[in-house]
């Protein structure tokens, strides 16, 4: 009975040795690993920062490209037969100026809507686009300045309201998606001029 005693007290021993072993190989991993990436929380959170802005920019690129390809016949036919304002930029501002406005606007919703807001910011993100797509198809690829009018006066609401929305809570954003509402107010004007001169 005392030989099964001590080697059950032998073999509780061992176990125990062995679980501090394994506890202290841990241990020695964890501040390994610590000492080898002390930034390593830092990175994952500039990470979750910069995804809550790509993802918003990449929408807006890949729309406003996808808007591009609708719009392509009619800027080769229907568009220079218009009877057009003295402020339509050269044709070759278009899609330098397009690219830096997604690029904002991105940036923008991005800061706008982050944590609890997302779902939100991903309406307004689907309801800007949307609308800034709708007209690409309504006045080029439907060739109809009358509905696309209708579409762009909306989208300016839209916009003005989101600007309204975030000025106080977010003045980057604010000053971000600035010069889209600028160019809109410019767009808006050349849409209602080619309504009223063609």
């Amino acid at each position: 009975a005392s030989k099964i005693k001590i080697t059950s007290e032998i073999r509780a021993f061992h176990e125990k040795n062995n679980h501090i072993c394994k506890v202290m190989r841990k241990t020695e991993i964890v501040k390994a690993y610590n000492l080898l990436f002390p930034y390593k929380n830092d990175i994952f959170a500039s990470m979750k920062k910069w995804l809550q802005y790509i993802w918003p920019v990449a929408i807006c690129l890949v729309t406003g490209f996808s808007a591009s390809l609708f719009q392509k016949t009619a800027l080769a036919d229907w568009y220079p037969t218009l009877e057009k304002s003295v402020l339509t930029p050269p044709a070759l501002v278009f899609p330098v100026v397009w690219t830096i406005l997604y690029v904002l606007m991105g940036i923008a919703l991005g800061r706008a809507y982050t944590g609890k807001e997302s779902a939100t910011g991903y309406r307004v993100v689907v309801d800007t686009i949307g609308f800034q797509f709708s007209w690409s198809i309504v006045f080029f690829y439907l060739t109809s300045p009358w509905w696309g009018l209708l579409v762009i006066l909306l989208l300016d609401g839209l916009v003005y309201a989101f600007l309204d929305s975030v000025r106080k809570k977010d003045r980057w954003a604010a000053i971000c998606f600035l010069p889209y509402f600028i160019w809109l107010i410019l767009a808006s004007y050349l849409n209602l001029y080619v309504c009223l001169n063609n």
